[in-house]
Order: C-alpha cells, then structure tokens, then sequence
C-alpha cells in the first residue's frame, strides 16, 4: 500500500535558452519544472535541471546542430535565414495527494530533415522523493496490466473505425508492450512513442483509462 498525503506542492516554470552553429543556425528553448513546498523538491528540482542542461547539450553537440548547419550553408547570403529549433516543454498532469505528475515532451523542427518529437514523464512519490512505476499503484497480483491493454486495444478499434487511417494495422498488437504513463485527474495515461502506432501525425498516442475501470485493484484511492 502506498502512503497518500494531503496538500499539492508549487510548480515554477524555468527556462533555459540559446543558440547553436554556425550564426545561430539552430535555436534552443527548455522549459522545465522547480517544484518546491515539499522536503523534495529541491532534489526533484535539480534532477529537471540536469535534464534539461543534458538535452541543451545534445542540441548544440548532436543531430539538431548538424542539421542546422548543413541547411544554413546551403542558404544564399543574402536571402533571410530562419533558424531551425530545438526545445521542450512541460505539463503538470497531477498534484495531490502526494503524488505528482510530470510529462516533458522534447522537439525538434530541422527543416528538410524532418520534425520530431519525444515525450518522458515521471510520477513522483513526494513522501520519498522517488519515482513510481505503474505497477505500485496496484494490488499485487491483480490484473490491472491486461485490463489496461484491453482499454487501449478497445480505444484504437473504435478510433479506427471513425478513422481508418488513423493507426497503423498492427497497432493493436503492439499497444500490447505498456510503455509510459502519468497520472491525471480521472484516469491513468497510457502513452507510446510517436509513430510506433501510426504515423506522424498521430502524434504521441495516449490513452486514459479511468481510475474506476480498475475498481478494486488500486492499492490507493485516486
């Protein structure tokens, strides 16, 4: 069983920004969350930190900059150049109970080489500062993973059926391989990388599925 506490916790926004190539050819923008009002949030805090100077530095040191750079020298002098960018954002999908919910999603826009993008998200446990896997929401030995993938499954079929573009067609085969999850106010956020379900313009595949469908499986009430 996990602990519940009480009071929610204070969610800052924190921006780090740049650029990066040859005359600014790629342009950076991080958000990312200061948590403070609870014992951990300056170590919940620092580890968003570390995250998001890491990604800076894979934007001016990795694929984006290349990217940015091969573009930019084949533009002419005299015609204007818009940079290409690179960021993330953030969203606070839960905070309370002691719990807290955070998904980030990465982005990059390279042009001729295509658009990208990433989502991660970590479901805080604030009594301990640690991160919770899906599965210690539950009751041990409950079948709480097969309802979800059954919801999913379902969710993708009616999808389909009012757009049958929508999913790839094996989409309901693969959602069977959990991979994130936040939780939000009704329900709990399945999630899968973009383009593993259908295409591009999908974008992140997300799921809810409500915490009531799961009656008596949570080991604490949401």
């Amino acid at each position: 069983m996990i602990e519940k506490g009480r009071a929610p916790v204070q969610i800052e926004s924190r921006t780090l920004s740049g650029s990066a190539g040859t005359r600014g050819a790629l342009r950076i923008e991080i958000e990312y969350p200061a948590v403070t009002g609870c014992a951990c949030g300056a170590q919940l805090s620092a580890f968003y930190r570390r995250q998001a100077e890491a990604y800076y530095r894979a934007c001016c040191y990795g694929t984006p900059r290349r990217q940015a750079e091969q573009q930019r020298a084949l533009w002419k002098d005299d015609a204007p150049f818009e940079p290409l960018r690179a960021g993330r954002s953030f969203s606070v999908m839960y905070n309370e109970g002691g719990f807290l919910s955070i998904f980030s999603d990465s982005w990059e826009e390279l042009g001729c080489a295509g658009s990208f993008l990433r989502r991660q998200a970590h479901t805080w446990e604030l009594s301990s500062g640690r991160a919770v896997p899906a599965g210690r929401f539950f009751r041990r030995g409950s079948a709480w993973r097969q309802l979800a993938v059954s919801s999913i499954s379902s969710q993708i079929e009616q999808w389909t059926a009012e757009q049958p573009a929508a999913f790839f067609a094996d989409a309901r085969q693969k959602c069977r391989v959990l991979q994130g999850f936040y939780l939000a106010d009704d329900g709990m956020v399945f999630y899968y990388p973009a383009e593993s379900l259908g295409p591009r313009a999908l974008g992140i595949p997300s799921f809810l599925v409500r915490y009531s469908d799961f009656g008596g499986m949570l080991a604490v009430t949401l």
